[in-house]
């Protein structure tokens, strides 16, 4: 794969053209195409939540991201922030004393999490990577629709 890679981006340097075949930028592309529809879990996620009892209410919420605050059955000691911004889920449990941060952990491979105050929080994972797939697939089929000839990538 970094074969591909520098097929596609790999220049001297800023403004120095390369030379490069069609046919070498639409298999090139489409190499890292099957390469992060094989490894989708390389790709940057975003995460929403959903709660079964949103604050109490006792009515669902919708799916959303950011950061959501609760308590957890049975721990009167702390409280709980989900946080999925920038591209992480986080879940953190602070202090209800001092709000001294006590753990945080990656809990993106959950899909559920219980809680007393919200009821089930539901989690789900986009892959971030469809922009950068469909742009590779432009690319391949760009290249793939010229006749074979030399191109020259240039880095600006």
């Amino acid at each position: 794969m970094p074969a591909a890679v520098d097929q596609l981006f790999d220049v001297p340097d800023f403004g120095e053209p390369v030379i490069i075949g069609s046919d070498e930028i639409a298999k090139a592309a489409d190499e890292l195409i099957r390469h992060i529809e094989d490894r989708s879990e390389w790709l940057p996620s975003t995460y929403q939540f959903r709660s079964d009892n949103w604050m109490g209410t006792g009515m669902p919420s919708d799916w959303s991201g950011g950061a959501a605050s609760f308590r957890m059955p049975g721990d009167d000691q702390h409280a709980y922030l989900l946080d999925t911004r920038d591209g992480k889920c986080l879940l953190e449990r602070k202090r209800l004393v001092d709000g001294k941060m006590m753990s945080r952990e990656d809990i993106g491979q959950q899909t559920t999490l219980l809680t007393e105050t919200c009821g089930c929080i539901h989690i789900r994972r986009s892959s971030a990577g469809s922009t950068l797939r469909k742009k590779l697939e432009a690319l391949r089929d760009f290249a793939s629709t010229l006749p074979p000839r030399q191109l020259s990538k240039l880095l600006c």
